[in-house]
C-alpha cells in the first residue's frame, strides 16, 4: 500500500486544489456533452420514426372534407384508442357542419360512455366511412358483412394493417391512432 506524505500534500496543497477544481470542470463539461448527445440522439429517432406521410394526411383530409355525411367505424371490443379516435373525429366533423356518427359492434364500455356522451346519434345514409384503429375487416365482428368493403379511409397504426380500406393512413411507428388524427383534423 502506498502511503500518503503528508508534507508533500500540505506543500503541494494550492497545486493539488487547483488541479481537483479543473478536474471537476472538466467532468461537468463532459457531462453536459454526453447529456447533449443522448438528446440529439433521441431527437435523430424520433425523427427516424415519424414515418407519417404528411402529403398524404393533407390529400386525405381534403377527401374528408369533401362529404358531408360520415359513418366512423370501430373495433369490436372497443378501447379507448378506437373510440377516442372515433369521438373526436366525430366532433371535428361536426364543428365543420357535417353529420358523423361512430358504429361499433359492440356496446361502449362505461368507463368511455361519458367521453362519448356529447355524440347523440344520428341517422343518415354515409357518403363516406372511415374505419380507425382497426387493422382488418375481422375486427368489425358482426359489422363486417356490412362495411368490409365499404371502409373510403382506413387510419391505423398497426403495421398489420390488411390495406383492406381504399386509402390508407398507417404509420406503425405512432403510439396510437389518435396521433394520426392530430395531423388529420387541425
Amino acid at each position: 500500500y502506498h502511503t500518503l506524505n503528508q508534507a508533500y500534500l500540505q506543500e503541494n496543497r494550492e497545486e493539488i486544489q487547483r488541479l481537483f477544481d479543473l478536474c471537476s470542470r472538466f467532468q461537468g463539461r463532459a457531462a453536459r456533452y454526453v447529456s447533449a448527445a443522448g438528446g440529439i440522439l433521441l431527437d435523430s429517432r424520433r425523427t427516424a420514426a415519424c414515418t407519417t406521410d404528411f402529403e398524404k394526411v393533407r390529400k386525405e383530409a381534403a377527401r374528408l372534407a369533401a362529404h358531408d355525411r360520415i359513418r366512423v367505424l370501430t373495433h369490436q371490443s372497443p378501447d379507448g384508442d378506437t373510440l377516442g379516435c372515433a369521438g373526436a373525429l366525430c366532433l371535428g366533423l361536426r364543428a365543420l357542419g357535417k353529420q358523423a356518427q361512430f358504429v361499433c359492434a359492440d356496446p361502449v364500455p362505461g368507463k368511455y360512455q361519458s367521453m362519448l356522451a356529447p355524440l347523440t346519434v344520428q341517422t343518415f345514409d354515409p357518403d363516406f366511412v372511415v374505419a380507425v384503429d382497426l387493422a382488418d375487416p375481422q375486427l368489425l365482428g358482426n359489422l363486417r358483412a356490412q362495411y368490409e368493403s365499404a371502409a373510403d379511409l382506413g387510419i391505423d397504426h398497426h403495421g398489420s394493417n390488411s390495406g383492406y380500406a381504399y386509402e390508407t393512413l398507417v404509420d406503425d411507428h405512432a403510439a396510437a391512432a389518435a396521433e394520426l388524427l392530430t395531423e388529420l383534423i387541425p
